[in-house]
């Protein structure tokens, strides 16, 4: 087992390993702001088999993986097929660590213009399962655990979604960040926006 509690040093990449975020969004949750979650997945050699992001304010899970599609409340759902910018609901955290977040404070002043909607919602595992859900259409992230990402590694791809590290090779468990979403509108900001700084 992986996680942030109890067993952050296991190696994820050694035979089946479940990775396990109790509580994910915890600022939010000490706030009373009901946006959090719990995450869990399944990895085999550091490869993603299953994700579940279930999500208690609203009992709804978002659970999949390869070869089983995804399902958010028992619903077949499928990541957005947004083929523009211009007409993309984008969500960017911020994470805690103030030098990345300014970061993604500039690129945002910049990228902001050219979408339809940003949202920041304090939970990156939440913000993940929305994407492979089709609710966001593309998700940025700079500042990521093994605990965030893992279920997404499964799910995003699963729903016919894309995930990628921010230089947009694969992303992995150890992946620190990420851009997901639409195949297209992942492209699209990697071609105009991929080569800003982002640590």
């Amino acid at each position: 087992m992986l996680a942030e509690e109890s067993r952050p040093d296991t190696d994820p990449a050694q035979g089946y390993v479940w990775v396990v975020d109790p509580l994910d969004g915890t600022r939010n949750f000490v706030s009373g702001i009901p946006l959090f979650c719990v995450n869990l997945a399944l990895l085999r050699d550091g490869e993603a088999l299953l994700g579940v992001t279930y999500d208690p304010n609203r009992g709804l899970a978002v659970a999949g993986g390869p070869g089983r599609g995804v399902r958010a409340g028992g619903r077949r759902v499928a990541a957005s097929r947004v083929a523009r910018l211009e007409d993309a609901v984008v969500i960017a955290d911020l994470g805690f660590r103030a030098a990345r977040a300014r970061l993604m404070q500039q690129t945002l002043r910049v990228l902001l213009p050219e979408v339809q909607a940003e949202r920041t919602i304090g939970s990156a595992a939440l913000a993940l399962a929305w994407t492979a859900s089709g609710h966001a259409d593309l998700c940025l992230h700079a500042a990521l655990y093994p605990w965030d990402v893992a279920a997404a590694l499964a799910l995003i791809p699963a729903a016919g979604g894309t995930i990628v590290d921010r230089r947009g090779g694969p992303a992995r468990i150890g992946s620190e960040g990420v851009v997901a979403g639409a195949p297209a509108l992942v492209a699209e900001y990697l071609r105009r926006f991929g080569a800003r700084r982002w640590r």
